[in-house]
Formats: structure tokens, sequence, C-alpha cells
């Protein structure tokens, strides 16, 4: 620890990111559409143009012009950055994101820099933590996405300005000036001049003239009046107007006519998007903006609230107009977090501010668990369709409670601050390394095609084809290397795969049509590989068969723990169930039960399944697709049995203790498949069985 203690703190938070997040860098795929968007312009680049001219005047319109059409001119440096990478580094996804990253780090190494200069070593651990442990921030910076370059750019611009402008001493203040400048160029090369150069100038400029310098602070005085001229000269640029269709330097993207996002919906992304320190940062803010007149630190307070607040802003008008960057300015919170939590740990306890904080943590923490999708990809634009299989809320929740009950006893009990603010900088690491190391890659099998790709390399040793079954798209020709042979049809498929050993990649959505057209056509076929919920790795060579289906359809009769006779209009017939005895809510908190039915006749629709588990004082609902959507009943063909696996989940708050009866059926809309014999209610809701929830 003393070793430690000579560290510079900008030097310790560099040098702990790289040794936390570079790990792995190139283990997991390029996100399709999401890093694919930039990664194929990037190879682009860089393999038309030097290594000098990326450096010194890259020309950001690819060379290629169906290229360029579907990817439409962006900021430059998002693109530049791993464009350079791969140059140096080859095609790869280490090479493309390493620049990335080394940016990103550059970035919260300048604001634990800055804050050092304001406050001291302490605040300058909280604040840069908070910058580095935020998902929009770490994983942007880890991948290939527009955010990344923008948040870092922001950092080093805001950052810098707070010490130049706002730091008790004038040391080192002409190097902060020039960081600074720095910051804004390269803002305006990765934002555009609405949300790189016009909120730090706009918020210094705003708090220059709510927090004046004094009167022979000169230097305070012409950075305050430069600061309102060029944000005047920015706001004046959005005059001139600009065109749908057409580069927008003040907007930084391709601007459009339709309206596409909403305030709210930047405000819930940055919310998300600074976990788990999403609770502190609005009272970190709040404090800032009640700092009293004779508080030395004003007008830096006033900077960074005034910063995040334009960010927030900017971030709202650029998505609706142009391209999407999030909500970038993530260095004005983390900066107001530095300072927050470094005044709390020296104050006197405030037992009411620490409940609150704890508090409202712990709800951020609840909405973790049941949206880990909003914390794990809230960097990646599109909405994400999460597989069932990743159970990251668990995870999310315990991380969360942990820096909930960390920063509510930094707060209130003053003999636990040292330990607490150990732990929660402990906390928020645990949360960014397992995002980093954790998350991110096991998500990355579902949303890239690498290692569907790595698979088929692995097998084909012989130079089996591959083919692809409607699938298109730049992520497959960029692990693929071109196009790959389309098949249209089932007739196509059976066709290719007839030819001898071959692989065919398919939409894993395709899998329950593609076994019932193949077994029509008399055709074996195996998947090589189901790690993805997007895709497969269909083939017909002798390889290890993974094809999920195969555990729960087949012509062999299960043996269900409790036997039913129950028919569906002569379609469908429910011979058993298998659930326990008993659950509790809070140790399993889910009730595991499988049903499993005997199809007769083709079910002439495409149906889903109800559950209905019902006390006199609640009911637990447990609706879902069969198999988790994989074999829809439009497929189901007559002779075969199908086991169909779910997870009911049991509310802990809302459901009550006692014996619930089990009810279920078929439903499409507000028609239900008709109960025909066997046990059931009158409305046409199977019985079948009870349990007892503690």
């Amino acid at each position: 620890m003393p070793a430690l203690q000579k560290i510079p703190g900008f030097a310790l938070v560099a040098l702990l990111a790289l040794v936390l997040f570079v790990p792995g860098l190139g283990r997991f795929g390029l996100w399709d559409p999401t890093e694919i968007r930039n990664a194929e312009p990037a190879r682009e680049l860089a393999e038309h143009q030097s290594l000098t001219k990326l450096l010194i005047a890259p020309d950001v319109v690819q060379p290629n012009a169906a290229l360029n059409q579907l990817y439409p001119r962006r900021p430059p440096l998002p693109l530049v950055l791993p464009a350079i990478g791969i140059k140096l580094f080859g095609t790869s996804e280490l090479g493309a994101r390493l620049p990335i990253l080394l940016f990103g780090v550059l970035g919260a190494a300048v604001l634990a820099w800055a804050l050092e200069g304001l406050r001291g070593r302490r605040a300058a651990l909280f604040g840069a933590g908070a910058l580095l442990c935020a998902p929009l921030y770490l994983q942007s910076s880890r991948q290939l996405l527009g955010p990344s370059a923008l948040a870092a750019s922001l950092a080093i611009a805001l950052g810098a300005l707070a010490r130049a402008r706002f730091a008790p001493e004038a040391s080192r203040r002409g190097l902060a000036f020039a960081l600074g400048l720095v910051g804004l160029g390269l803002g305006y090369l990765s934002g555009g001049l609405l949300c790189g150069v016009g909120v730090p100038l706009g918020a210094l400029a705003a708090a220059s003239l709510l927090c004046p310098p004094d009167a022979e602070d000169l230097v305070g005085r012409l950075c305050g009046y430069a600061a309102l001229v060029a944000a005047l000269g920015v706001a004046g640029t959005a005059l001139s107007g600009f065109s749908a269709g057409q580069w927008s330097p003040f907007l930084g993207g391709v601007a459009h006519a339709s309206s596409s996002v909403s305030f709210d919906q930047v405000a819930r992304a940055a919310g998300f998007g600074l976990y788990p320190c999403s609770a502190v940062a609005p009272f970190a803010l709040g404090w800032a903006a009640l700092a009293p007149r004779d508080d030395p630190r004003r007008g830096a307070k006033l900077f960074v609230l005034t910063a995040a607040a334009l960010g927030l802003l900017a971030a709202s008008m650029q998505a609706d107009l142009a391209v999407d960057l999030g909500y970038a300015t993530l260095a004005a919170p983390a900066l107001a977090m530095g300072l927050f939590l470094d005044e709390l740990a020296s104050s006197e306890p405030r037992v009411a501010l620490g409940l609150a904080l704890a508090a409202g943590t712990a709800l951020l923490a609840r909405d973790a668990f049941l949206e880990p999708e909003s914390i794990v990809a809230v960097h990646a634009g599109e909405t994400v369709k999460w597989p069932i299989e990743l159970r990251y809320g668990p995870v999310l929740l315990g991380l969360g409670l942990a820096f909930s009950a960390a920063i509510g006893a930094l707060c209130a009990l003053p003999r636990l601050r040292k330990p607490a603010m150990l732990a929660v900088l402990a906390t928020a690491l645990a949360s960014a390394v397992f995002l980093a190391q954790g998350a991110t890659p096991a998500l990355s099998k579902h949303l890239s095609f690498k290692s569907i790709f790595d698979r088929y390399h692995a097998l084909a040793t012989h130079g089996e084809p591959l083919g692809g079954y409607y699938v298109s798209g730049h992520g497959v020709q960029y692990y693929a290397g071109g196009q790959l042979p389309a098949l249209s049809g089932p007739d196509a498929l059976a066709d290719f795969l007839k030819k001898g050993p071959a692989y065919v990649l398919a939409p894993s959505e395709q899998l329950a049509a593609i076994d019932q057209a193949l077994a029509q056509r008399g055709l074996d076929y195996r998947v090589a590989d189901a790690s993805s919920s997007r895709f497969l790795l269909l083939s017909s060579a002798e390889v290890p068969d993974e094809n999920p289906l195969r555990r729960f359809v087949s012509r062999t009769a299960p043996s269900p723990g409790k036997k039913l006779a129950i028919n569906f209009e002569d379609k469908v017939e429910l011979i058993g169930v298998d659930v326990p005895a008993e659950a509790s809510r809070a140790r399993e908190g889910k009730i595991p039960l499988t049903l499993h039915f005997h199809v007769k006749a083709p079910v002439g629709g495409t149906f889903k399944i109800f559950l209905h588990l019902d006390s006199p004082a609640a009911r637990v609902l447990g609706d879902h697709d069969p198999l988790g959507g994989r074999y829809p009943t439009t497929y189901w063909t007559p002779g075969r049995f199908v086991s169909d696996p779910y997870d009911v989940d049991i509310p802990l708050m809302t459901t009550t203790p006692g014996v619930y009866t089990i009810y279920g059926g078929f439903f499409a809309g507000e028609r239900r498949l008709k109960v025909t014999s066997g046990a059931q209610d009158g409305a046409d809701r199977a019985l079948i069985g009870t349990i007892t929830i503690r």
C-alpha cells in the first residue's frame, strides 16, 4: 500500500484500467451490426490508405461506393482509430479495438489528473473509478462504437478545462489549457460541433459567468470570455441550417428529417449507462448546484453541472437529427461524483443522505436484475434480443446491493469510512470486471458470427463448403471473407447438403421449419454449433449433434413424473408433467416445470402455452412460446412427442404463500384450444396439478 501511495492518481488509474480491461480484448467477436458498421469501413480505410495518411489526413469517405452508401459519412475518429490498429496489428478484433481502448484509458487518466488538481488523489480515484466502471464508457471503450471516441474526447476536454480554469493552484495551468484545446479538437473529430465542442465551451462560459474569476486573474477572465464567444459561434452555426441527407459538421453526422429518439430515452440510457453509480450521479449534481458562494470549488461544480445538462440536451438533439452517439458526456457526472464522494468522506455523518443513496442504488440493482440487457448492452444502439440462457440478473443485483451498502456506510457511519471507501471502489471495479471479462464475451457469442466461423474452420478440415440459408450482411462477409453461396428455400438447402459433407449458416428461428422440411425430404442433418441464440451451423458431415430439438422432440414417449391424459381438440394430448411438490419464493424464486405432449394431428396455427397457478389470494402466470420459441406449434408433426421445459417465475413481493392449483393450455390471441377430454375447469384450462409455494 505505501508503494501505491507514491504513484500519482492518474497513473494508477491508467495502470489499473490496462490491467483489468486489456486481457481478452480480442477473444470475443465483433457484434453485428453494432461493431461491424465501424469495423468494415475501418478495414477498407486501412486497406486503401497508408499509415501516414491515416495519422495526418485520412479520407473517411470509403473508396468502396456501395460501402459508403451503406455506412454514410460520420465523424472520422471512430473509424480512423480502428483503421490504425488494423494497419499496425492486422485485421483482428484485438488490432481494431486496442486503439479505442487506449484512447478510453487516456480519457480516464486525464479526468483523474484534473480531479487531483481540483480536490486531491482520493477524489481522482472516486471520479475516474465511476467513469471506468460505467457500462456506457467501459464497454464502448472496448468495442468499435461511435460513443467511445466522443466520450474519451469529452473526458479530456472537460477534465483539462476544469483544472485549467478552476483549480485552486495555478500549477500546470498551461498544460491543462493545452490539453483542453486538444480535447476540443478531438471532440469535433469524434462528435461534431454540437456535442464535441459546444458542450465543453458552453459549460465553461456559463460557469465563468455564474462564478467570475478574481479581478487579478486575467487569464481566467480571458478564458471565460473566449469560451462565451466560441460557444456562441458554435450555436450560430446551427442558424445556417442543414438539409436532410447532407453531412452536417454541427451535428457530426448526416442529418435526417424524421424524429427517432426522445429525451427520456436518452436519459434512461444515461442512467443505466452509469451503473452502479447511477443513483449517486443525481445527488452529486444536485450537491454541485447547492454549492455556497464561499465554496472554493463552486466554479468547478457549476461547470460539471452545466456540462451534464448540456450533454443530455445535445445527445437528445443529435440522436433525433443525425447519428445517435448516445449520452457521451459521462465525464461530467464522473467529475461531480469525484468531488462529491471526496467531500462526503471528510465531512460529518449524513445518515439521511446515506439512506437515500443506498435506497436509490438498491432500486437500480433491482432494475438491473429485471432488465440485465439494459446494463450489459446499453451501448449497443439497437434493441438486443436477450438470450434466455444468459442469467446475469443475479450477479448485477448482488454487485448493486454491495455497492448500495458501501455507499450508505460511507455517508452515515464515520467509524467505517475507510473500509467503506475501499468497498465503494472495489464493488464498482468488480462490476466493471464482470462486464468486461464475463458478460460482454458471453453475449458476443449471440451477437457475433466469430464463434460460429471458428467452429466451422475447426470442423471443415478438408475444405467442406459453407452456405448461407437466409443470412446476409456485412457481419457475415467480414468473417467469411466474401459472400456465402445463398440458399433460398428448402430444396436449395437440401440439394446443398446432399452433395457431400457441407455446412450451412442458418437463423436459429428457422430451425423448426428446417427440421420439418428436411424430414419430409428424408435427409438427415446435424447441428454442428448451437452456441448462438441467433444462428446455427448445420451440417451433413459426421459431427457431434448439438440440435436443441433432439432433447425435447422425438418419436419415443417420455416418462413424466406425473401421468395425465388431457386432449386438446384431438390435435395434442398432454400426457404428463414434471413439477416439484413445493417451491420457495426466496430460495428458488422459480418453479421448474416440464409439460409432455403427444402430437396427434397438425395443430393448424401458432399457439403459445399458458400456465395459471391459482390460489384464493393470488395468481402466478407462466405464458410462453414452446421450447423458448424454437419449436412453434405450426411445425409440430403428428406422431412426435414434445417435452416443453419452462421456469415459472415466482414474484417475491406479490405472491402469497399457500397451495396453488396449476392450469394450462394453448392460446392464440383470444382463442384457446378446446379441452375435449380429461381434467379441466370448464374454461378450456387443463387441470395439471398442485404445488405449495412457501
